[in-house]
């Protein structure tokens, strides 16, 4: 996956993103300057509309 594919992705999920209070996502490293690999990692900085535990976040993200 590139930059422009990635931002592709988040904008057609724009809607389910926002369902969990996500105000704003800013894209930084390999994938923000486009020089991901395949084992690169994703780095996103969340912002959400509320307070969110480290727990309530692991549970979203993992979806349990």
């Amino acid at each position: 996956m590139n930059r422009e594919s990635l931002i592709n992705f988040l904008k057609v999920n724009r809607t389910i993103i926002k369902s969990y209070g996500v105000t704003y996502l800013a894209l930084f490293g390999s994938f923000a300057r486009d020089e991901a690999k395949a084992t690169s990692d994703l780095d996103l900085l969340v912002e959400f509309q509320r307070k969110v535990t480290f727990d309530k976040y692991m549970e979203v993200f993992f979806r349990r």
